[in-house]
């Protein structure tokens, strides 16, 4: 697994996909200070779930925080869905019903247990 591990809002991952991946900053940020310096964080493991948390482990390390609980805050404690650019509704959403329409639907959905990504027959 690899990803930035610094500089968060102006880190970005390039590649194929398929052989070749990189981690750097977006191509239009210029002008840096000379002292400047940026991590990128490459983790390797056997199986996905051990790599990954290996992965999170070190980053969290990097940063100097540790992991919260499960239960730690509202956030982690109830489901939650997002809603804002890249949520899966924000660009995708059931044209029959509207983007409220679709999100009431999910909601509908969520306490009995429907799968999220089947809001309705459409999708």
């Amino acid at each position: 697994m690899l990803s930035p591990a610094a500089n968060y809002m102006i880190a970005s991952m390039r590649g194929d996909g398929k052989t070749e991946i990189e981690s750097g900053l977006n191509e239009g940020v210029a002008g840096l200070p000379a002292d400047f310096t940026h991590r990128t964080l490459m983790a390797l493991g056997v199986g996905v779930n051990a790599t990954w948390d290996s992965w999170g482990s070190a980053l969290t390390g990097l940063q100097g925080t540790q992991r919260p609980g499960n239960d730690a805050d509202i956030g982690l404690r109830y489901l939650g869905y997002w809603t804002d650019h890249g949520g899966e509704y924000y660009y995708d959403y059931d044209r029959k019903l509207g983007y409220a329409g679709t999100l009431e639907a999910l909601v509908q959905r969520l306490p009995r247990g429907g799968n999220p990504h089947s809001v309705s027959a459409a999708r």
